[in-house]
């Protein structure tokens, strides 16, 4: 089974890289570190040009509250898996 990825989340504070590798460890995925693996975003590299904190800190909220038990609803939950 693969996890749907969550829309609801944003690239800022990294929401979505978290959400979906909490779910990918509740489904007991193997990951395993790539020597001289990289990935480049096309057209180019993201600037940071300052990041919006009420955003961040909501968007933290909803992950706490609503998104992670919702996830271990469907998916279960497992030792060491942690937003």
């Amino acid at each position: 089974m693969e996890p749907v990825f969550d829309e609801r989340v944003t690239w800022e504070g990294q929401s979505n890289k978290r959400i979906q590798a909490y779910t990918l460890c509740l489904l007991n995925y193997d990951f395993f570190i790539l020597r001289k693996a990289f990935l480049v975003h096309r057209p180019g590299i993201k600037v940071q040009t300052g990041r919006n904190k009420t955003t961040v800190a909501k968007m933290d909220q909803d992950i706490g509250k609503i998104i992670a038990p919702e996830l271990r609803l469907i998916y279960g939950s497992r030792h060491g898996c942690i937003v």
